[in-house]
């Protein structure tokens, strides 16, 4: 299958688009920059990301398709979570 590969952070997640649609989202919400990625409606990654970091995309034939960090949230349900750390931290 025809997918890529993100290498962040001493992780490699592995995501094929077969029969779907597998994005990367880089975004910033309330002043912190994030890094999702989404397949179909399910979120596979979701993590903060910091000035100066880098990742690596690398487009490959992806032989096993899983990703090893799986989120099963709900998208609301990482925002609440997000909203609630910031709170904690007092950025919000």
């Amino acid at each position: 299958m025809k997918g890529f590969i993100l290498r962040y952070k001493n992780e490699e997640i592995k995501i094929a688009a077969k029969d779907d649609l597998a994005m990367i989202h880089v975004y910033e919400l309330r002043g912190e920059t994030c890094l999702s990625i989404a397949y179909g409606s399910r979120i596979w990654y979701d993590n903060l990301l910091d000035i100066g970091d880098n990742f690596e995309v690398e487009l490959a034939e992806i032989e096993d398709p899983q990703p090893t960090n799986v989120v099963k949230k709900s998208k609301l349900e990482m925002f609440l979570e997000f909203e609630n750390d910031l709170k904690k931290r007092g950025l919000l």
